[in-house]
């Protein structure tokens, strides 16, 4: 994230932001998602 702010004022750099922006909310939103089955597949009662 701080790579691509960091970027200079070009043509590309929109286009660089609004990926990194897309990858970092999927990212998160699939971690959200999973973590619930995660959490009861590793803490399953033995």
């Amino acid at each position: 994230m701080a790579l691509a702010l960091s970027l200079p004022a070009t043509a590309g750099r929109d286009t660089i932001l609004a990926l990194t922006y897309g990858v970092v909310v999927f990212s998160i939103l699939l971690r959200g998602v999973t973590i619930g089955k995660v959490a009861r597949r590793v803490l399953r009662p033995a």
